[in-house]
């Protein structure tokens, strides 16, 4: 077995074979998907900051709730997910059976989509005014 320094593993590059993952990686043109996770996540905590939001330790839910998106529990759905609520109201759900840590990453996570989502709502609005379109 041959060792690779750490320093070299860092600029090699990785096949990734999640689909959410490749789907990530082409949003955002980074072939680094800790890296995206990373910069929106520390968009998403100036911004919950800048809401009021404290800690630690910090609470996903009450961020959510700064965000003025509803959490709930749902024990029949694997991890969690994203649903709407009306035409104007997100709810997120999320299996009260999975280890903290990972209820805490799955609300996180879904809150990084949804800004991302809006974000490109409003930019596309700036750009295209009120123009519905869709992106294929």
């Amino acid at each position: 077995m041959k060792l690779v320094p750490l320093w070299c593993k860092m600029h090699m590059k990785t096949n990734w074979l999640n689909s959410s993952v490749k789907k990530l990686i082409a949003t955002y043109s980074e072939s680094n998907p800790q890296k995206i996770i990373r910069d929106l996540s520390r968009e998403l905590v100036l911004k919950a900051f800048n809401l009021g939001w404290s800690g630690p330790p910090y609470n996903p839910i009450e961020l959510a709730k700064l965000l003025k998106i509803e959490v709930t529990p749902n024990e029949e759905i694997g991890d969690a997910r994203i649903i709407p609520v009306g035409s104007e109201k997100l709810k997120i759900q999320y299996n009260p059976f999975q280890k903290e840590a990972r209820i805490n990453f799955s609300i996180l996570f879904s809150l990084i989509v949804e800004i991302k989502l809006e974000t490109e709502k409003k930019l596309a609005k700036e750009i295209y005014g009120n123009w519905n379109f869709c992106v294929i």
